[in-house]
């Protein structure tokens, strides 16, 4: 008879910590990195989650990417890179700047099941090949994985102009959490586990 997986703990910021000494047998199916059956347990129970951000010299040093499984990594618009950072075999506390949806981050996002957790502050809407809008409509996202800040606000996501200890355009701060967009979309949105529906 196996022992039961101990829980994980939640922290007063909502993080899940894990138990350091519990042995790494468990691979994420993301990027091949061992983890506890603890941590397998907790990733069980959440679908991926993509967050949008971004990569200004202005929002450096940024929030959780060191948390990521997974990073891409492409030009936004000016020269300028995002990040599409990808959330599933471990916590990552607090995350940001979170900025703008782009059609080639959703395509990317969607590579993780059929519905995939996909956060972002809003997006282009203008009609074209740029219209990532219509294009998490045209996915069945909208109002179902699609985590818009537009339409969900605080306390899920917020602003923080304080976080770089320095004056920075309202665009460089809005910040999220790993723990607040899988309780949003757990308690808020039914989502939880990938099935056979994605």
């Amino acid at each position: 008879m196996t022992a039961p997986v101990p829980a994980p703990i939640v922290g007063t910021n909502g993080q899940v910590a894990f138990d350091p000494k519990l042995p790494k047998t468990q691979e994420c199916p993301l990027n091949g990195v061992k983890y506890s059956k603890q941590q397998e347990a907790w990733w069980q129970k959440h679908r991926p989650l993509g967050v949008m951000i971004e990569n200004h010299q202005e929002a450096r040093p940024q929030s959780g990417l060191s948390g990521a499984d997974v990073i891409y990594e492409a030009v936004a618009e000016g020269g300028i890179t995002r990040f599409l950072a990808m959330y599933y075999c471990q916590d990552a506390g607090q995350l940001g700047p979170v900025r703008s949806a782009r059609t080639y981050y959703v395509d990317f996002a969607s590579e993780y099941a059929d519905f995939p957790l996909y956060a972002h502050v809003g997006g282009a809407n203008q009609p074209g090949p740029a219209d990532a809008l219509s294009q998490l409509s045209d996915y069945g996202w909208t109002a179902y994985n699609d985590l818009n800040q537009f339409s969900i606000g605080f306390p899920t996501f917020w602003r923080d102009y304080d976080r770089l200890g320095r004056t920075v355009a309202t665009e460089h701060t809005m910040y999220s959490s790993v723990s607040k967009l899988l309780t949003y979309a757990a308690n808020s949105r039914k989502l939880t586990d990938v099935n056979e529906e994605g």
